[in-house]
């Protein structure tokens, strides 16, 4: 699951790239939603599709994702709720950010050789 896909980063380049079963791009804005639509039609992306919603409003009962990615996202206390929701134990999280400032405790931080960018990794508490 990419939430706040935007431009379709990195959710279009992990279905192209990876194994998944299948990808979820979150985005809330119709113009960029039906961007996102015709790139994975373009692409013939059959594992991808695209969920016009805010992802405080998606429908818990969706298959958990293994993953989920975020990029240029306030990541607050109700996001950070709304994930652990439609998410397991085992669930991934990757954040990518500029800032310095873990999401969580015991989140895992990579920095990009010179990039002020950083990628927190971490999994949601489910307790």
């Amino acid at each position: 699951m990419d939430v706040g896909s935007g431009n379709g980063s990195p959710g279009i380049p992990l279905a192209i790239t990876s194994n998944f079963e299948h990808v979820l791009l979150v985005e809330p804005r119709l113009k960029r939603t039906a961007f996102l639509r015709h790139v994975i039609a373009k692409l013939m992306l059959r594992n991808t599709e695209v969920a016009r919603e805010r992802v405080e409003n998606l429908q818990v009962g969706l298959s958990p994702p293994d993953w989920i990615t975020l990029q240029a996202i306030d990541l607050n206390e109700d996001i950070i709720l709304s994930l652990k929701k439609l998410s397991m134990e085992t669930t991934r999280v990757v954040w990518l950010t500029s800032r310095d400032h873990p999401p969580i405790p015991a989140a895992e931080k990579i920095e990009l050789p010179e990039s002020s960018n950083k990628i927190w990794i971490f999994r949601l508490d489910q307790s």
